[in-house]
């Protein structure tokens, strides 16, 4: 993939969220919880199609531990 692509949409998003969302939501904590969304979607029950392939799964898993054991403090530093 591209993930320079990604860091726009992903910055916007998050302010988007933390502009109406829930006041005082970090984005730490809400990395961490994408990356264990990230770990069902991937080895659970709610496994979704695009992961299906072992590459692919791998990637999406490296990318959800990363999330979950460094999150990052800004849009701009999630791993790609």
């Amino acid at each position: 993939g591209r993930p320079e692509e990604a860091r726009r949409p992903i910055s916007d998003a998050w302010q988007a969220y933390a502009a109406l969302g829930p006041q005082g939501v970090a984005l730490p904590a809400v990395a961490r919880y994408a990356g264990l969304e990230m770990l069902r979607r991937t080895i659970g029950a709610a496994r979704v199609a695009a992961v299906e392939g072992d590459e692919a799964g791998l990637a999406v898993l490296e990318v959800a531990v990363r999330l979950i054991r460094q999150p990052p403090d800004s849009p701009g530093r999630f791993p790609a």
